[in-house]
């Protein structure tokens, strides 16, 4: 007996896309490459209500070169989203990521803390 309802997930070098095929029709669908967790998203929205930034915003997450041995450094910050993004909504937040960067970012996690000494924004990269 066949299914009105096959999934399949396809990998790029950039996005993962999940494609369903219902009825005949297929639909690509983005999968954010990024984990963030609920403190980290509840501190971006506090961020992004006090500090009065626009709606058209969003939060971008993106990746340097660290200039050394040391591999890649993470950013945060918010900015409009340019024509080589793709854009996820997370928690009531958008999410920005240069499509060029994505592969350097799935699997990572970010996460906030606040402790007696520091506090601020960390990333998780996957092991």
């Amino acid at each position: 007996m066949r299914s009105n309802l096959i999934n399949f997930a396809c990998f790029t070098s950039l996005n993962k896309i999940l494609v369903k095929l219902v009825a005949g029709k297929s639909m690509a669908i983005k999968i954010n490459p990024v984990r963030i967790s609920e403190r980290a998203a509840q501190e971006a929205l506090k961020i992004f209500e006090t500090k009065n930034i626009p709606d058209n915003y969003g939060l971008r997450i993106g990746v340097k070169a660290s200039g050394g041995c040391g591999g890649k450094d993470f950013y945060l910050g918010f900015d409009l989203q340019k024509e080589d993004d793709d854009a996820f909504m997370l928690s009531n937040l958008k999410l920005l990521i240069n499509k060029k960067e994505t592969m350097y970012l799935m699997g990572l996690e970010v996460d906030y803390h606040e402790g007696t000494h520091e506090q601020g924004f960390f990333f998780k990269t996957p092991e």
